[in-house]
């Protein structure tokens, strides 16, 4: 038998896995990147202000985007967990 809610659940905990999976391997890129970033920039003489004020305005802009894509994620997950678990509306909100 159908179980809508036990559906939605198992569902919603999947989505949650596959984003945090891959919110992680971005994070880790991220990182591994701004730290190499980081040391080349430390060792090279040339052009070594301009660019590592640069460099800090993008690895800034890449960590604003990621929060922001979490948040829409999350906020995403929530509007539907809403309304599934809302009682007595359907999922067309019926």
């Amino acid at each position: 038998m159908w179980d809508e809610k036990q559906f939605m659940n198992s569902w919603m905990g999947m989505a949650r896995t596959s984003f945090e999976t891959g919110k992680r391997s971005l994070d880790s890129f991220a990182e591994q990147t701004e730290k190499a970033m980081d040391l080349a920039l430390k060792n090279a003489d040339i052009l070594r202000d301009e660019t590592r004020k640069m460099y800090n305005t993008w690895a800034e802009n890449n960590k604003n985007l990621r929060q922001m894509y979490q948040k829409a994620f999350e906020d995403g997950l929530n509007t539907i967990e809403q309304q599934f678990t809302t009682k007595g509306k359907s999922p067309g909100g019926k």
